[in-house]
């Protein structure tokens, strides 16, 4: 566990140790992904958003899985503000 409260490991997962009965995983397409700088803007974004549990960005795959009590509008949106186009992904 970092000092913030959160672990971090393989393909950039952050989780925290709040659960949710209501919590559920979507996964989103994301664009414009091209770097590790981008994966970091990415996972920042979508920390910082109510109700998310745990977050796994796929450079490779240009998709974000969130974990949570979230609305999938309001995980785009926020995505978007932070420059990365987004849709959830079928």
């Amino acid at each position: 566990m970092g000092h913030d409260g959160y672990a971090v490991g393989y393909y950039g997962a952050i989780m925290t140790d709040v659960t949710d009965e209501d919590s559920t995983m979507l996964t989103f397409n994301v664009e414009k992904m091209m770097c590790g700088g981008c994966v970091s803007a990415v996972e920042a974004a979508l920390k910082a958003l109510e109700g998310v549990e745990q977050v796994e960005v796929d450079l490779e795959a240009k998709q974000a899985r969130v974990t949570g009590a979230v609305d999938p509008q309001a995980v785009i949106a926020a995505l978007e503000t932070a420059g990365y186009p987004a849709r959830l992904a079928q």
